[in-house]
């Protein structure tokens, strides 16, 4: 039975606020980082570990083991004890530009952003013309909320290498939590030219436009979206198409959408692991 148009609305102030805030947040993760909710690698993840121990063991001055083994541990979220083998990496080649940049990002999930800032300045300063670098900074800088300085790391980016198609996804999801939609929308466009399958630059879009009123703009991201991903299982993504059919004047899409977002678990309870760049 499909609820009253008033019913509809009073659904969607309540689920769409309560859910916005963790809406840039999921999308800016998924474009930073591919992410994962599946941990049945794990054993064999620890597996591995076990065997970089042996070669450190038979060898301290491994180099290699020790950026391997803290590579696994990374992905393990085991980040504290990552920067412990990639400081054992230092030791052995003080200026590499890899290490410095992989204890920033671990600092980075540790929330310590002072000391990211301090190792991934270090990756730029060995390696000032990988562009990488300047990503991972940004990303930093990002997390801790100077979304200038990221913009600023992602313009170099950019300037260092012209078809990189995650600097421009970044630097448009970065504008957009400065509120500059229109500039967002120029770099997830650039982005999706550079790269048509990135699903999650369609969705950045998507709720870029929706929040400029362009609800049928965002509806054709939304629903082309879903035309290639259909197991999209993200309560922010019908919420917010539920929303754009609903200011179209479309209750019947718009309640299927609400209906199906209120059976998901919101995107803020979702495990998110972030892989290695």
């Amino acid at each position: 039975m499909l609820i009253k148009f008033t019913s509809l609305r009073m659904k969607l102030n309540l689920l769409f606020l309560a859910s916005f805030l963790f809406l840039f947040l999921d999308v800016q993760s998924q474009i930073i980082n591919e992410l994962s909710d599946d941990t049945s690698d794990f054993p064999l993840i620890r597996g591995k570990i076990k065997n970089e121990d042996f070669f450190i063991k038979i060898d301290s001055n491994n180099k290699n083991a020790y950026f391997r083994r803290a590579n696994l541990k990374y992905q393990l979220g085991e980040y504290a004890s990552a920067i412990t083998d990639l400081n054992q990496v230092l030791k052995i080649e003080p200026n590499n530009p890899d290490a410095y940049t992989n204890i920033g990002m671990c600092y980075v999930f540790l929330k310590d952003f002072g000391n990211a800032l301090l190792y991934q300045g270090m990756a730029i300063k060995y390696e000032p013309n990988n562009a990488t670098n300047y990503l991972n900074r940004a990303y930093g800088n990002t997390e801790n909320k100077k979304y200038k300085e990221a913009i600023k790391d992602l313009d170099k980016a950019i300037e260092l290498r012209n078809d990189y198609t995650k600097a421009y996804a970044n630097r448009g999801e970065t504008k957009s939590k400065l509120g500059d939609y229109k500039g967002a929308i120029l770099d997830f466009t650039k982005a999706l030219n550079l790269d048509p399958n990135y699903l999650s630059v369609f969705l950045a879009r998507a709720n870029a436009k929706l929040r400029l009123l362009d609800y049928k703009g965002a509806l054709e991201d939304y629903n082309y979206a879903l035309k290639t991903q259909p197991l999209i299982n993200m309560q922010s993504f019908f919420l917010n198409r539920g929303k754009a059919y609903l200011e179209l004047g479309d209750t019947l899409n718009a309640n299927q959408n609400f209906e199906k977002a209120s059976a998901l678990v919101p995107d803020s309870l979702r495990v998110f692991t972030n892989k290695p760049q």
